[in-house]
């Protein structure tokens, strides 16, 4: 690694009891590893912002054959989220142009190279607000909309908070400050990767590996602008699925367990060893009983096939992000995707009752019906 970058957290000889091998696996993290110019420094005052790209090694020590993962957190452009499968003899070192990435970037550039097989990534190009007159929960019937979108011009990211946990899991804290008028509210993602197999100590406890990473989006206090306001985020998954087909969704059943009473779906988007899944619920308070949830509500999925397309529809954030400037990102044969996933059903009340809402999903690479059977037991 670069003697220029700045290692934030080493975390060693963590026994990942649920792996085949019971072998140890570390997560070595970095922060903007190579980025030789100040633009990768915090800027402003009170409080001071951040580019920041945390780049995360997922190994297994002294197995030549164990799965190794590259890890890449990203809030540069609009918030993005990577996980590649590696060989160990893949370059360690992140294959990212710097410079050109931040000073020169245009949606047709690639600045950006993964190593190894295959891949899986999401971004959140947009928070929407919208009316449901209706109360149908869908956007689609929304008489009036407010878009925020989540790129350099709306939105301005905090220096990211790294922590260890107890149970070996690694936990980002990345916080935005959204401005768009006279509006001002922080948006915050929390995200997580794993040294082995386990459950989420967080509602709604789903399982994870180290081939997967689990994001929770968090609207807390967002100011409204209608009388039956709901909030929408728009979603796009990227990936080389082995199927070279896009994506498709689908919805499994699940078993109502003692961690997730009452939920019977799991809803994903993915192919054959690529996914993005969920469980259709949004709490509603911070720590939350049974009854403090509502239900999300999945629109259609809609290819992204052309430059055209990546910036009419994702707006300034996700082109010029680390998931826009991925070489062959709008390549035949990759997965590119977008989708909106809306917080509230029929019925249901509307965001202002709590002002809080919490929504979790996990992305990673593998077998398709082992993540469906590891989310539903």
């Amino acid at each position: 690694m670069d003697s220029s970058s700045r290692l934030l957290v080493v975390v060693l000889g963590i026994l990942a009891a649920g792996l085949a091998d019971a072998t140890d696996r570390t997560l070595d993290a970095y922060l903007n590893p190579g980025c030789p110019t100040t633009s990768c420094t915090t800027f402003g005052v009170n409080p001071p912002y951040a580019n920041n790209l945390v780049y995360i090694r997922s190994e297994v020590v002294n197995v030549t054959d164990a799965k190794q993962y590259r890890i890449f957190w990203s809030t540069i452009g609009a918030p993005t989220f990577i996980i590649t499968e590696v060989s160990p003899t893949d370059p360690k070192d992140i294959q990212l142009a710097w410079n050109d990435f931040l000073e020169d970037h245009t949606p047709e550039g690639t600045y950006f190279t993964l190593y190894g097989g295959r891949y899986a990534g999401i971004g959140f190009a947009k928070l929407i607000e919208y009316n449901d007159v209706n109360n149908t929960g869908q956007i689609t019937d929304a008489n009036d909309t407010r878009l925020y979108y989540l790129d350099r011009n709306t939105v301005h990211w905090l220096n990211v908070t790294l922590i260890q946990e107890d149970d070996g899991n690694l936990l980002a804290n990345l916080t935005a400050l959204i401005t768009q008028e006279n509006v001002q509210f922080n948006l915050t993602i929390q995200v997580r990767a794993h040294p082995g197999d386990g459950r989420a100590a967080q509602n709604p406890r789903m399982l994870f590996t180290p081939s997967s990473v689990v994001v929770r989006v968090i609207l807390d206090r967002v100011p409204i602008h209608f009388a039956n306001s709901r909030f929408a985020l728009e979603i796009v998954f990227a990936s080389n699925d082995s199927s070279k087909i896009n994506a498709v969704h689908s919805e499994d059943e699940s078993i109502s367990d003692e961690y997730s009473p009452g939920i019977f779906t799991v809803e994903r988007v993915g192919g054959t060893d690529t996914y993005v899944q969920w469980r259709p619920i949004v709490y509603t308070k911070v720590n939350p009983g049974v009854s403090d949830s509502t239900r999300s509500h999945t629109g259609p999925l809609l290819p992204i096939n052309n430059t055209m397309d990546w910036t009419n529809h994702t707006g300034w954030g996700l082109p010029y992000s680390l998931l826009g400037g991925l070489n062959g990102i709008l390549d035949n044969g990759t997965t590119l995707m977008r989708f909106n996933v809306s917080f509230g059903i029929t019925d249901d009340d509307y965001y202002n009752s709590t002002g809080f809402q919490e929504w979790s999903c996990e992305f990673g690479v593998g077998d398709r019906s082992t993540s469906s059977r590891k989310m539903s037991s």
